[in-house]
């Protein structure tokens, strides 16, 4: 859904238009964009989920800890 969301703001639709109007380099400039973005995107979500992850390690352990006592 995130990916989805994020392409379609890209304007993926106007890629013919452009290739027609610019050539083959502007698609794949285009791509190389897109590319690049959603790379930047996916890596920052892969750190929202490792911090997620973290916190709930540390909310189980200390709740572990607080049954031992």
């Amino acid at each position: 859904m995130v990916i989805g969301s994020f392409i379609g703001g890209t304007g993926l639709k106007n890629i013919p238009v452009l290739v027609t109007a610019h050539g083959e380099n502007a698609s794949v400039h285009i791509i190389t964009s897109i590319h690049s973005q959603l790379k930047a995107q996916m890596s920052q979500i892969y750190s929202d989920i490792q911090t997620l992850l973290d916190q709930s390690e540390e909310l189980y352990s200390s709740r572990l800890g607080a049954k031992q006592r």
